[in-house]
C-alpha cells in the first residue's frame, strides 16, 4: 500500500495536521475543517492523561529524581495549555453560533482567562505553602498529597467566588 501524506488546515485556530493516509481517524481529523472531533477527544482523555502523568511524577520522585523536574514541567505545560484551550474554545463556540460578537468573545475570554490565572495562582501558592510546612513535619510524600488536596480545595472556593464576581462583567448569551 502506498502512503499518501495529507495536510489538513483549520482556519479556526490555525491548526495544521500532517498525517498518513488511513490514520486520520486516529488523530481525530476529518479533513473538512471539523477539528471539533480532535478537541472533543482531548476533552475526553485530558483528565486520564493528567492523572497518569501525576502518578508517573510520584513514581519518578522515588526512582529517578532527576527526571521528576522534566515530568513536572510537562504536567504544568499540559495542564495550563489544556485549560487555556478549553476556556477559549468554550467562548469560540458561542462566537461561531453568532451568540457573541468578536468584541464580546474577546471580553468573555479575557475575563475567563483572568479567573483561570487567579484560581491557578492561589492554588499554587496555598499548595506550596502547605506542602512546605507539612513536608517538613510528615515527609515529602505526605507534603505532596496534602498540598494537592489543599490546592484543589482552595481553587474550588476561589473559582466559586470568582464566578459570582465575574458573571456581571461578562456579556450575557441567550
Amino acid at each position: 500500500m502506498k502512503n499518501k501524506w495529507k495536510i489538513y488546515h483549520s482556519g479556526n485556530f490555525g491548526l495544521r495536521v500532517l498525517s498518513v493516509h488511513g490514520l486520520e481517524g486516529f488523530f481525530g481529523v476529518c479533513g473538512s475543517g471539523e477539528n471539533h472531533k480532535m478537541l472533543t477527544s482531548l476533552q475526553k482523555y485530558a483528565p486520564a492523561i493528567s492523572i497518569l502523568l501525576l502518578a508517573a511524577l510520584v513514581v519518578a520522585l522515588f526512582f529517578s529524581p532527576p527526571s521528576a523536574r522534566l515530568l513536572s514541567t510537562i504536567i504544568i505545560v499540559f495542564g495550563i495549555g489544556t485549560a487555556i484551550l478549553f476556556t477559549i474554545n468554550n467562548n469560540w463556540e458561542k462566537h461561531k453560533e453568532n451568540e457573541l460578537t468578536r468584541p464580546e468573545f474577546i471580553r468573555n475570554s479575557i475575563i475567563d482567562l483572568l479567573g483561570l490565572a487567579l484560581v491557578m495562582g492561589v492554588a499554587v501558592w496555598f499548595g506550596r505553602l502547605t506542602g512546605f510546612y507539612v513536608g517538613g513535619v510528615l515527609g515529602n510524600l505526605a507534603g505532596i498529597i496534602i498540598a494537592m488536596i489543599v490546592g484543589a480545595a482552595v481553587a474550588f472556593v476561589v473559582k466559586k467566588v470568582w464566578g459570582k464576581i465575574a458573571e456581571p462583567m461578562k456579556v450575557r448569551t441567550a
